[in-house]
């Protein structure tokens, strides 16, 4: 009889021990969401503040949680979403992570990316950026005249170039590589991610009180 009411009480220790466990596990998720809605609460207000300071003809903005931190970005445009503007909340403060991007904008929240496409004087950019949570890293790039097809790299036929070539250079982690290795790395950074698509609000008081 006493040899099954120590056993008893050894599985009820172990019940009452393995119970507290996963309350406190609950207690540290509930709490780390509930700071992480606070800190999304202040940076809606800081961004809402920022955007009354900073109205220009034309502007518009987005949010959109690029490093699914539970706190979004605020992304601004003047011209439709081409040239873009990306800040972030950071240590209490609306910082400015990256500015003059243009043409061809792409996110993938899941992978933490931001992904820019420009052609500017006779040059074209490709170029993947992870967000570290302070900053834009650049990690992946290639760039190169226009005198050089964008997809193989090879020289196009005279009536198609410009009068100045440069070959396509490939970096990956700021690092030149070759165009295969760089294929392989952009194929595995986006391997699984999913774009999001923003959208984009005029920078009005109206707008700024309802979305932020």
């Amino acid at each position: 009889m006493k040899e099954i009411m120590k056993r008893a009480m050894a599985l009820l220790l172990v019940m009452v021990m393995a119970f507290g466990v996963v309350q406190a596990a609950q207690g540290a998720a509930v709490q780390a969401a509930n700071a992480s809605e606070t800190e999304s609460v202040k940076a809606k207000k800081a961004y809402k503040k920022y955007l009354s300071n900073n109205k220009k003809e034309n502007s518009k903005f987005a949010l959109l949680d690029i490093n699914k931190d539970g706190v979004s970005e605020l992304i601004t445009t003047n011209d439709n979403g081409y040239h873009v503007g990306i800040a972030s909340y950071i240590n209490g403060k609306v910082k400015t992570i990256g500015s003059g991007f243009s043409g061809s904008q792409e996110y993938y929240p899941d992978k933490h990316l931001y992904f820019s496409q420009t052609t500017h004087t006779g040059v074209d950019e490709y170029t993947y950026y992870k967000f570290t949570g302070k900053k834009l890293k650049v990690v992946a790039r290639k760039y190169g005249d226009l005198g050089y097809n964008a997809v193989t790299g090879k020289r196009k036929p005279k009536g198609e170039r410009g009068k100045s070539f440069k070959p396509y250079k490939y970096t990956v982690n700021r690092k030149k590589v070759s165009a295969k290795k760089y294929k392989a790395y952009v194929k595995e950074l986006l391997s699984g991610a999913e774009k999001a698509e923003l959208t984009w609000y005029k920078n009005t008081s109206q707008n700024r009180n309802k979305y932020l």
